[in-house]
């Protein structure tokens, strides 16, 4: 009988000693999903009215949640516990980017008002498609594999970038009764009869569904999709598939690849080819929404009515300068042949404009002379002896390929020199550059070039981000005596000095020489002109330019800003950045992107004369008031110096936003929840969350994920 007490006794003590469930065993780093509790409960983000990006540590209880009328967005619930699909229901109406538990219960899911979007459950059990129903928008879904659509009422719901290959039970009139935009994938094999998409903007997948005609497309107001291979387009109507002018164009079919299509002629083609071209500063011609078509041989078609303007032809074959010759007006805007075109037969047009006619042949000085317009345009290898056009017709045109080109050629300018590209090895000392109108362009492969033409170039170029490229010009001449100086590259010219930049009346985004000697530099107004890559700035002119864009090792004993910011948006500290005194910090307007270095004392820092403090790192600095929070100015992405005693300030109606105080002392649930803005705060590991509320606040980019388990009794 002893032993059997004995026994018992020893089974109670192994009772007692072992862990129940739930219960944290604090010492255990890597305790399990089911074994974690947290000061912060789900019961208190009832008490928020949006939760944003809010990362939860790994087993964080949601009992209690109770989410009616809460914002749930780009949540990961992947870890958590105590999560149900009514939370998920009772939620507000609009939900997008939850991660859920793996096999996620979703018996009871509803959605009946709401917008899901970028929710992935494919993980999930016991969803069905009625649960959909009422939906009012449903985007980037992803569904279970195998999912049954049966039961889903789709009348009044806009489905948008749904995968819908691997569900079963699609119906017809599912598409039919739903508005449908972007990108639709549907199931393989999937019969497409009587499908009306009469009205709808859409990117279909259609590419391996069967039943599809061209005329169930035509409907469609816009369609960005796929078709299938070997579809008849011979019914398209090419009437209806763009509209609009001929300069701007508004597809129907955009981005549409037609290539493997059939029942193709020539109305259709051109019907599809329009597209917007488009052709900005020295980037090659290119586009955003042309279609891809199929091969097709014009060698016999007549291009008589038709105009050939913003138009992708590079899938036609055998275009000849007959067939320009034809055309209404001439090529403007357009994606020329890849296998180029023939011009034999061309004599002269309105336009040859906007084309990349590199790859054509025969093109010769008398049909140039002949076209009135051909800006921008890219010409072939060809002589340009006897060309006598009136250069003003070819601005931003391409003559790199061109042998013969003379500077009397592109004098004979009624308007004045602007933005060409000139062949390799051109004397551009003949050129003349009175009353020139340059917005860019590289000359840096061209020879002869003067001081003399350097200052008519600098009178003309406007302050835009595309620099004029200067060659290797001497510039020891140069006046620029009352000239602004923008928008110029000198990287590459000879003897330009600083009293060339002292004497211009203002400087702007200019690419200076390597060492450049700034000595004896004077400015006569501020400027965010980088000198960076320059030496010798004088000490009396630091508070003439913007401090981080001076050369390292510049004096900086003279400066007086006000602003300060002493790192890029990366975070990067600028070296050449001094310390400023309490008092020059005091005087300041703006703290923008500023880190404090290593125990700068601000005993007396006072903000009120601020405009404004962003991003501001005083995390290695020490004395920092208490009062300077209160004085009226928001600290946006702020993060106190480590160990800071945060306990008696009063955050009543003052915005957090950004805040790291992952090493701050004293900071309480009392601070977040009477806060203005607590989004993006980073918290201690160890806070305390009991007795959390959140006053209907945001919470929005907040990271919990190494919150500290405490004990669950």
């Amino acid at each position: 009988m002893k032993n059997i007490w004995l026994l018992l006794i020893f089974m109670l003590n192994l009772v007692a000693c072992s862990q129940a469930p739930g219960e944290l065993e604090l010492s255990n780093k890597n305790a399990s999903v089911d074994s974690s509790c947290y000061s912060l409960k789900g019961s208190s983000l009832s008490t928020a009215s949006y939760l944003s990006n809010v990362i939860f540590p790994d087993g964080f209880d949601m009992s209690g949640f109770n989410s009616t009328g809460v914002s749930l967005q780009g949540l990961d619930l992947s870890k958590t516990k105590g999560l149900t699909a009514q939370m998920l229901s009772n939620a507000a109406s609009s939900m997008s980017g939850i991660i859920l538990p793996p096999s996620f219960d979703m018996t009871g899911f509803d959605v009946n008002g709401k917008t899901l979007s970028n929710i992935d459950l494919s993980d999930t059990q016991n969803l069905s498609a009625a649960s959909f129903n009422g939906a009012t928008r449903l985007y980037n879904i992803t569904l279970p594999s195998g999912f049954n659509l049966t039961g889903l009422n789709t009348s009044g719901m806009t489905l948008a970038k749904m995968n819908l290959k691997n569900t079963t039970g699609l119906t017809v009139q599912m598409l039919n009764d739903a508005q449908l935009e972007g990108e639709i994938l549907l199931p393989d094999g999937f019969n497409v009869t009587g499908l009306d998409l009469t009205g709808q903007n859409h990117a279909t997948d259609f590419s391996n569904t069967v039943g599809l005609t061209i005329e169930m497309i035509d409907n469609s107001t816009v369609f960005s999709g796929k078709i299938p291979p070997g579809l008849d387009i011979s019914n398209l109507d090419y009437s209806n598939a763009v509209s609009g002018t001929m300069a701007s164009p508004i597809q129907k079919y955009i981005k549409v690849d037609f290539s493997q299509a059939v029942g193709i002629d020539l109305d259709i083609f051109l019907a599809l080819a329009r597209c917007d071209i488009i052709k900005v500063y020295l980037d090659p011609i290119k586009d955003h929404s042309c279609n891809i078509l199929p091969s097709f041989d014009v060698s016999l078609e007549s291009f008589s009515g038709y105009e050939l303007h913003n138009m992708n032809l590079k899938s036609m074959m055998n275009l000849t300068g007959a067939h320009i010759q034809d055309s209404d007006s001439g090529l403007q805007e357009v994606h020329a042949p890849l296998s180029g075109i023939d011009f034999t037969g061309y004599t002269g047009k309105f336009f040859l404009e906007m084309v990349d006619l590199s790859n054509s042949t025969n093109l010769t000085a008398s049909m140039i002379n002949n076209t009135d317009y051909m800006r921008a345009t890219v010409f072939p290898a060809m002589d340009f002896t006897g060309v006598t056009r009136d250069f003003s017709f070819f601005d931003d045109a391409d003559f790199s390929n061109v042998t013969n080109l003379t500077a009397a050629q592109i004098n004979n300018n009624t308007f004045g020199f602007k933005n060409y590209i000139l062949p390799d090895g051109f004397d551009i000392s003949g050129v003349d550059f009175t009353g020139c109108d340059m917005d860019y362009g590289d000359y840096s492969n061209t020879v002869g070039m003067t001081a003399s033409q350097v200052e008519k170039i600098i009178g003309s170029v406007p302050n835009t981000f595309t620099p004029v490229v200067l060659p290797a010009v001497d510039l020891s001449t140069l006046d620029t005596t009352g000239l602004t100086l923008w928008n110029i590259d000198f990287s590459n010219t000879i003897n330009f000095n600083a009293s060339h930049l002292s004497n211009a009346t203002g400087l702007s985004r200019l690419i200076l020489p390597a060492g450049m000697d700034l000595s004896g530099l004077t400015l006569s107004t501020s400027t965010l002109q980088d000198f960076k890559v320059a030496t010798n700035f004088p000490a009396s002119q630091v508070n003439m330019a913007t401090v981080q864009n001076l050369p390292l090792g510049t004096d900086l004993s003279l400066l007086t800003p006000t602003t300060y910011s002493n790192e890029d948006s990366a975070g990067n500290v600028f070296p050449t950045y001094p310390s400023l005194s309490i008092a020059q910090i005091n005087a300041l307007t703006y703290i923008d992107y500023t880190t404090l270095p290593d125990d700068y004392d601000l005993t007396g820092f006072d903000p009120s004369g601020l405009s404004g403090i962003n991003r501001f790192d005083a995390y290695k600095a020490k004395n920092f008031p208490i009062s300077a929070l209160n004085k009226g100015i928001d600290f946006n992405y702020f993060t106190p110096p480590k160990d800071f005693d945060i306990s008696s300030w009063d955050s009543t109606g003052k915005s957090m936003q950004g805040w790291d105080l992952r090493d701050v002392k004293g900071l309480s649930m009392n601070h977040l929840a009477n806060a203005s803005s607590i989004s993006r705060v980073k918290l201690p590991n160890d806070f305390d969350f009991t007795g959390a509320y959140f006053n209907n606040a945001i919470l929005s980019q907040i990271d919990l994920s190494n919150l500290q388990p405490v004990s669950c009794e």
